[in-house]
């Protein structure tokens, strides 16, 4: 059974040239109980998913809550939301898979392809991080955990 579509986040980034570009997920219902978790979560996968990228996080969104963090544009040139890591991750339970993008990937990172393709690490300290609080908190749009399988540099125009 699909989740409610209402639990959605997302963070939003700002470019080298003032364009802004979003990366969206999913995650489970929210209660009162389960909220200090999911707000941990939450924060650790904004703080690692910044660590990937070197465009400005500007914002970020979950349901019942939005949050605007600056206006202010990356100095760095290659912050471009042109520049993206494909995220692909698989349910765990029906095997189906999706993809996500962070916009304005860092590919400075140390390590972070693997030889001379646009395969990411996955290993690498930042990516693995990343990976770690993505799990932790996000769910396939059927509800169910995620894992995933691989991350690539990507360009893209949205």
């Amino acid at each position: 059974m699909p989740i409610n579509p209402g639990h959605i986040g997302s963070f939003t980034f700002l470019d080298a040239s003032a364009e802004k570009s979003s990366m969206t997920f999913n995650f489970g219902a929210i209660t009162a109980a389960s909220l200090p978790g999911f707000l941990t979560q939450f924060g650790a996968l904004r703080t690692a998913t910044d660590a990937i990228s070197i465009g400005q996080l500007v914002g970020d969104m979950w349901t019942g809550d939005k949050t605007k963090y600056s206006n202010v544009v990356p100095t760095d040139k290659d912050a471009q939301r042109e520049r993206k890591f494909l995220v692909v991750y698989e349910d765990d339970t029906t095997l189906a898979l999706y993809r996500m993008e962070v916009p304005c990937a860092d590919y400075a990172l140390v390590d972070v392809f693997q030889g001379e393709t646009d395969l990411v690490d996955l290993a690498q300290t930042a990516i693995a991080a990343f990976v770690t609080a993505f799990e932790a908190l996000c769910r396939s749009p059927e509800g169910n955990a995620i894992t995933v399988v691989s991350m690539r540099g990507v360009g893209r125009n949205t």
